[in-house]
């Protein structure tokens, strides 16, 4: 048996309904929100200044200590590069490097001797 469809005027007035139902919970909705404003727009906020400024002195302490030991450990790492940029002085480098250019010509030399 196949099922029996609905009529035109069934569905107009179940779309009908449908409809009816959507207006009335917009207007809810509507309603909540208008209340919900009105609360928001009756808070008030009180701001205590001292604490405020109590919290904004802490923050720069804060901020000020970590930045000193910023600079410290910033000041020890240079100290170490500049130790080690010292031990490694340029008579040492002007040397590694003629040692290195010497290596290079007798290798190119061998090779040309062995063709």
């Amino acid at each position: 048996m196949a099922k029996q469809q609905p009529t035109l005027t069934e569905l107009t007035e179940l779309l009908f309904q449908q409809v009816v139902y959507l207006q009335e919970t917009m207007k809810q909705n509507i309603a909540q929100q208008t209340e919900l404003s009105y609360k928001l727009n009756s808070i008030e906020v009180k701001v205590n200044l001292s604490e405020l400024k109590k919290v904004e002195e802490q923050q720069t302490e804060r901020l000020a200590s970590y930045l000193d030991h910023f600079c410290i450990r910033l000041q020890a790492i240079n100290e170490q590069h500049y130790k080690v940029n010292k031990s490694i002085n340029s008579k040492k480098i002007l040397y590694l490097i003629l040692l290195n250019i010497f290596f290079f010509l007798v290798t190119c030399l061998c090779i040309y001797k062995l063709k």
